[in-house]
């Protein structure tokens, strides 16, 4: 590194160059396994065990429901399609 850092201003597509090489993330997913310890590399199975786990962790809140917001902006209206002052 200390070669292309002390030629920097000189040849700065060569200390760029280094970098980007440094800095790419390779990331893969997979194997998994299921619900009956079998090992899945299809993609799409793959795929439908994730969104199948997540959608079991997230829940749907009720939205009927929800506590009275304390106005924190005096002036600020509110309208169903934008905000505006007053």
């Amino acid at each position: 590194m200390r070669p292309i850092a002390a030629k920097i201003k000189r040849d700065s597509k060569s200390f760029y160059k280094y970098v980007n090489s440094k800095s790419t993330v390779r990331s893969t997913v997979g194997p998994l396994t299921d619900g009956k310890c079998f090992l899945v590399n299809d993609d799409k199975k793959m795929g439908d065990l994730l969104n199948s786990y997540f959608a079991s962790v997230f829940t749907n809140e009720d939205t009927d429901h929800l506590p009275p917001v304390k106005q924190v902006f005096p002036g600020l209206k509110v309208n169903e399609q934008f905000y505006y002052y007053f």
